[in-house]
Order: structure tokens, then C-alpha cells, then sequence
């Protein structure tokens, strides 16, 4: 699967940040979305991963909330996710300099289109100024750039209040032109510049993410990568993951030539950090390299060093607490029918707290999970520890390695809390089970109609037993 990136911002009034927060992470989190999402009074700020067409319905979604309409998107492409979580915050501002009475909706500088871009810094009296923090401009801008040296935007006011008219007299300039990565912090420098006094500011619309993808790289005057807050590190020209990592040390972005340095050592430290860390530092770091690279070489993704019970450790954790975790299995036509029950005992009665059935068909895809009930709350951790057997006995007596599940449409609210219930154990949407005929075979088998879902038993597994703190 390939996934979409998409990264927008807008400037816009917004009220009532609580509630959209809240619809916003919901509507995010049932699409299975990760990245990041900012709002402020001021407006959004947002970087989202997914599948191409969950990211899209997001944005139609987005694009009906007041003050949200007609958002300007860019788009880039990535092999796998490239956010580990989802995160939908409020925030004083959606880019931070620190004088939030700036408006770029009242004051702003002048737009300049990509391909017009190259025609204007090129002309003698403009002096280009990179407004990006200098570890990302280390990997790539335009040549001649100013680099302030900042290590955050909040330094920006700063840098202009101390340099900026004496390097505009040096150069004999006239003319400003700014960029950043998608746009959203040179609406903001260049606002504070035109508060300041400063005349004929211009600034890259759509940043440097816009200049790639619309100009051919052999017209281009781009030289480099393009660092990115997420998981790719680096874009290139083509807008695809570039040949950058990052130190897991510092955080540093390294190029091939950093790499092959004596004082790189993977996982461990850099040629920025050799000197920044003590020996117990390096100790816990490299206990965290060795952890993942035994993850890798399973084929798995690290999740830390805690190991994972099996099912019999799931049975005693049960025991330990009063409950009995038990499995009945029963093989039919090819396939197993399932039903995991949790139990607790009272006097000479067994009092049935929970169970899951389905069957597994003997495929990697097979594991269909059918009705799961849980009675009354009075046990907490009963629901997980279900899952969490349910995946075990999968993982362990099964070649099923993806579950499915149906949030059945019943009504509205009880589907949206299925969904976000499902979606904790990390599945996430497949497909619309609808009325039409087309759909009846599989309406017939799941019960009813509502939203096919997948998740990765593994995943699951491993969810369910970070909620029951195993």
C-alpha cells in the first residue's frame, strides 16, 4: 500500500476549539489517520498519513467546517506510514514566533507563485532569507539563502531586530523574498516584517513543498533534500522519501556522508552528538538499537523491550485476579469455530463476565471476529483480556495474521462508538457493507450492515496487552 501525506495550514478566526478538537480527532481517528493537527484561535495547522482515499474524505469533511472551506493542499506520497500516532491539539498559535496579535490575515507579504519564484531571487536586489531552523537548512534551500542560524521560529523576531538591515545594506538590497517548508512560517515573518517598517517583502507561496512538486527538477534552482517532521526525514525533488535518517541520539538529520564517518555509530551517536552525551546515555541508547534490530529481524516493528505473554500467561494473569480465561475450539468444514469466555467463580457457580466468538478460516486473512459482549463493568480489564486471548490463540494455533470485524450500522451513535472502540485495537475501515444486493452474501454471514474493518493481529495483541498493562 502506498500512502498519501497531506500538509495544510489556514489562517482563519476560530471558535469553540474544544468541540472541533474533538470532532476533528473523531473524524480523524475512525479513518484510522496519524499525524499532526493544530488549531488556535488564530486557525489549522495539520501534516495527515493514510490511505489516499480516507485522507480525501477527511478533507471534504474538514472543508464543511466554518472558516475551513477552500484549503490549500500539498500532497506527497510515502511506502509506508510515516507518523507513529495521531495527535489533535489546541495551541495559543498554529506556528509559533510568540506574538500572537500578528495577522497575516490583515497584513501579509506578496505571494509569489512558484515559477515565478527562480525570476525573482535571481535579480540582484533581492536577499533571500531561509526562515527555517538551520538543522533543516542543512540539508537543503536555494542557493545564496540567508540562513538566520535559528534553532527555533521564535527566534526569528530576534534575528530581524539584530541583523537584518545591516545584511540588507551589505548586500545592497532592496527586496526581501522569504521561504519555508510549506508556507505557514513566512506568513508569519513576513507580517512581523511589514509591522517592522520593512517595504517590498515577498515570500514562496506554498513553500518549498509547492516549488517541488510543480517545477521540473532539471528548471529548478532547489539544491538538496527537503527535511520533513515526520518518519521520511527528507523529501526529494520528486517529493519522495530522500536519502536522509536521523540520529536516533540527538535527532540530528544525517546524509550518507555523515554515515560513514568513524564517530557514526548507528543508533548510538553522530557527528553532533559525539560529545554531547555520558556513558550511561550511550548505554541506555544502545540497548534500545540492539532491541530494535532483534524486532527487525523478526519482521517486526519495535514496541520496546517488554515481552509479550503467550496464551497460558494470559490464563494465569486471569487466575491471579479471580477470573478464568478459558478457549473452546471446534473444528468444522475446514475451518474453527471460536468462543473465548471470561468467567469469575461464586460459591459453587460460574458467573460468565465476558466472550468473543468467530472462526478462523486457514488463510493469513482468516480471522473473523463476530459478536463480542461483555456483562456489566464491574470487572475492569475483561474486554482486553479477551482480545488479547482472542489474538494470542491466532498468532499461536492459527496462520491467520488479520482479523476482521464489522461495526455493525444499527444507529448512528452506536456505530460512531463501535468505530472508535474497534479503532483502539487498531482496526481501521475496508470497506462500506451497504443494503444493495451486491452486499447481501457478506450481510448474511456478518449480521447486518455497517463498516468492514481489518486490523493486524500483532498490533492487536500487543494493544490489548498495553491496556491490561502486561
Amino acid at each position: 500500500m502506498t500512502y498519501l501525506v497531506a500538509a495544510f495550514y489556514k489562517f482563519s478566526p476560530l471558535n469553540g476549539l474544544e468541540v472541533l478538537r474533538k470532532k476533528l480527532l473523531d473524524q480523524a481517528q475512525i479513518r484510522y489517520l496519524k499525524g499532526t493537527l493544530l488549531i488556535a484561535p488564530e486557525g489549522i495547522n495539520a501534516t495527515l498519513c493514510g490511505p489516499e482515499v480516507v485522507v480525501k474524505e477527511f478533507l471534504s469533511t474538514l472543508g464543511k467546517e466554518q472558516g475551513l472551506e477552500d484549503i490549500q493542499v500539498k500532497y506527497s506520497w510515502c511506502p509506508k506510514q510515516c507518523f507513529h500516532r495521531l495527535k489533535v491539539r489546541i495551541k495559543a498559535e498554529i506556528v509559533t514566533i510568540g506574538i500572537t496579535e500578528l495577522d497575516p490575515t490583515q497584513q501579509v507579504g506578496n505571494y509569489v507563485k512558484p515559477e515565478k519564484w527562480d525570476e525573482l531571487i535571481n535579480q540582484p536586489n533581492t536577499l533571500v532569507i531561509d526562515t527555517r531552523n538551520n538543522y533543516e537548512i542543512s540539508v537543503g534551500s536555494f542557493p545564496g539563502a540567508i540562513d538566520p542560524g535559528l534553532n527555533n521560529f521564535r527566534q526569528f523576531p530576534t534575528w530581524v531586530n539584530q541583523h537584518l538591515k545591516p545584511l540588507m545594506e551589505q548586500n545592497n538590497a532592496d527586496r526581501l523574498a522569504l521561504f519555508c517548508t510549506g508556507g505557514i512560517r513566512c506568513e508569519k515573518a513576513t507580517s512581523y516584517l511589514l509591522a517592522q517598517g520593512f517595504k517590498d517583502v515577498y515570500h514562496l507561496e506554498g513553500g518549498i513543498l509547492k516549488y517541488l512538486e510543480q517545477i521540473p527538477p532539471q528548471s529548478s534552482n532547489w539544491q538538496g533534500e527537503c527535511f520533513v517532521f515526520d518518519q521520511r526525514v527528507a523529501l526529494n525533488h520528486q517529493l519522495n522519501p530522500g536519502k536522509y535518517s536521523l540520529c536516533f541520539a540527538c535527532g540530528m538529520p544525517l546524509s550518507s556522508v555523515d554515515r560513514a564517518l568513524p564517530s557514526y555509530v548507528e543508533g548510538i551517536k553522530c557527528p553532533f552528538c559525539e560529545d554531547s552525551f555520558n556513558q550511561l546515555d550511550r548505554q541506555r541508547f544502545a540497548d534500545r538499537q540492539q532491541q530494535m534490530q532483534l524486532a527487525a529481524a523478526r519482521g517486526e516493528q519495535h514496541i520496546g523491550t517488554r515481552t509479550l505473554p503467550d496464551l497460558a500467561g494470559l490464563e494465569s494473569y486471569g487466575a491471579q485476579r479471580g477470573l478464568l480465561l478459558r478457549l473452546q475450539v471446534k473444528n468444522f468444514a475446514g475451518f474453527k469455530i471460536f468462543r473465548v469466555g471470561v468467567a469469575r467463580r461464586e460459591a459453587e457457580c460460574l458467573i460468565l463476565l465476558g466472550e468473543l466468538k468467530g472462526w478462523a478460516l486457514p488463510v493469513i486473512k482468516g480471522l473473523q471476529l463476530d459478536t463480542m459482549r461483555v456483562h456489566g463493568n464491574q470487572i475492569q480489564g475483561v474486554g482486553d483480556l479477551i482480545w488479547a486471548a482472542t489474538f494470542a490463540w491466532a498468532l499461536e494455533q492459527t496462520p491467520c495474521k488479520v482479523a476482521n470485524i464489522l461495526a455493525i450500522r444499527d444507529n448512528e451513535k452506536q456505530h460512531r462508538s463501535l468505530l472508535r472502540y474497534f479503532r483502539r485495537l487498531s482496526f481501521s475501515p475496508k470497506r462500506e457493507l451497504g443494503a444493495g444486493l451486491f452486499d447481501l452474501p457478506l450481510r448474511l454471514v456478518w449480521g447486518g450492515a455497517g463498516l468492514l474493518m481489518v486490523a493486524d493481529c500483532a498490533e492487536g495483541f500487543r494493544r490489548s496487552c498495553a491496556r491490561l498493562g502486561v
